[in-house]
């Protein structure tokens, strides 16, 4: 595991899964969820050819484009409450600043 980039709210870190670099944000002070990058080594690792047959094999390009406007940069994974891990791909928060 090495350390990418640290500030004051999260760290992202490259850990491997699967024998392949995957890259992981951790934000400060949220225990029980990590976002991981969406690109092809997160797809293969999972199973997949690439991001692409991924989005083919799950929800789909049009489902994609309508629930997030695109594949999204980072998917959430999250430990539940059995211990297990669920991911789930969450649209992008955006915050103004006045």
């Amino acid at each position: 595991m090495r350390i990418l980039e640290q500030n004051s709210d999260f760290e992202i870190i490259e850990d491997a899964f699967n024998n392949l670099p995957i890259i992981i944000r951790r934000w400060y002070g949220c225990s029980d969820a990590v976002e991981l990058r969406v690109n092809d080594n997160f797809a293969k690792a999972n199973g997949y050819q690439s991001v692409d047959d991924m989005v083919s094999r799950t929800l789909g390009k049009t489902a994609f484009n309508e629930l997030y406007g695109g594949v999204p940069e980072w998917i959430v994974a999250r430990l539940t409450p059995d211990g297990r891990g669920e991911f789930y791909f969450q649209a992008p928060q955006r915050t103004e600043l006045n």
